[in-house]
């Protein structure tokens, strides 16, 4: 049933999905001015109407996303439920949960640290590309590397596992 059932598996999926994607997920929040349009900042989603996805987002099955995702982090029961039943056993890789109707967390939020921190490298690198006019890919490598070397992780080099 379950697809993803360690952390490195979970760090592949999550960087393959968006080295394959190329671009963020991201949606104008803020515009500087109303006659040029020019975005002035923008907010990282699971799902965007243009049909990308951040590396949770890309996880997450059709049929068990809903736009009330967006409202939540990851680290949040309805994301973490969603990821579950799309097949990425969180039960296996955090090691500190139960489930009932919906997963819940019955020990630190530190032990769900993990996802916050994966998911910091979609939403740090798609900042940094947009505010420096630098490639999302690259800076998005430099996050996932350091997320791996953190919690001593291979980390995953494009292309090892396509």
């Amino acid at each position: 049933m379950h697809n993803i059932t360690t952390k490195q598996e979970l760090v592949n999926a999550f960087a393959n999905h968006l080295r394959t994607q190329g671009k963020p997920a991201m949606r104008v929040v803020e515009y500087n001015d109303n006659i040029n349009c020019v975005p002035a900042s923008y907010s990282c989603e699971y799902r965007t109407g243009e049909g990308l996805s951040c590396g949770f987002g890309g996880l997450i099955k059709d049929e068990y996303y809903s736009e009330e995702l967006e409202e939540s982090g990851v680290q949040s029961p309805p994301v973490m439920t969603a990821l579950y039943k799309s097949g990425v056993d969180l039960l296996s890789i955090l090691k500190s949960a139960k489930l009932e109707e919906e997963l819940v967390l019955v020990s630190h939020p530190s032990d769900t640290a993990l996802l916050g921190d994966l998911q910091k490298c979609h939403d740090e690198a798609a900042k940094q590309s947009h505010r420096e006019k630098a490639p999302f890919l690259a800076c998005l490598e430099i996050r996932i590397k350091g997320f791996c070397e953190q919690y001593d992780i291979p980390y995953p080099a494009p292309n090892a596992s396509h």
